[in-house]
């Protein structure tokens, strides 16, 4: 027994640079990326959803010009919930979620058919399946360099 460890802690090992947001008995995922990614799919559907998104931060309409409608904000919005999905994911391959987000997309883009102001449109859709891939693979790349904090629970089996 080093002197470390206490009695009845033979073989359990104290890595120093554990999560502490990971639960040691499920493995879970840190509880704080899965509630931001809840809440970052919540803020996305009203965005993508609501015949005006911008009264959600503003009380004015935006002008086209100052970035509003140029589709950059789908790939942001995409890439981010793609990395957190990422982030937040167990044991599922990658093209999975990457399938449920552009699922997503297009679920969004056809129910914005049916909102008055908004309009289906490919565009969109198609920065927004860019978004979730560049999303995900950022996620890949958050997991490959901190890989310790994500160890814990994606190498704990399912019951």
């Amino acid at each position: 027994m080093t002197p470390h460890q206490r009695a009845g802690d033979e073989g359990v090992s104290r890595n120093p640079r554990v999560n502490i947001c990971t639960s040691a008995n499920t493995g879970q995922a840190p509880w704080l990326i899965r509630a931001a990614t809840a809440a970052l799919w919540l803020l996305c559907t009203g965005l993508l959803l609501l015949p005006k998104p911008w009264i959600l931060f503003w009380h004015h309409n935006i002008p086209e010009e100052y970035g509003f409608g140029q589709g950059i904000e789908h790939i942001y919005m995409f890439g981010t919930l793609g990395c957190f999905v990422e982030l937040s994911r167990r044991k599922w391959h990658p093209f999975t979620w990457l399938s449920v987000l552009i699922a997503y997309g297009l679920a969004t883009e056809i129910l914005q058919h049916f909102i008055p102001p908004r309009t289906c449109d490919i565009a969109d859709f198609s920065q927004d399946c860019a978004g979730a891939y560049l999303g995900i693979m950022l996620g890949l790349i958050v997991k490959k360099v901190y890989g310790f904090y994500f160890a814990r629970w994606n190498s704990r089996k399912r019951h």
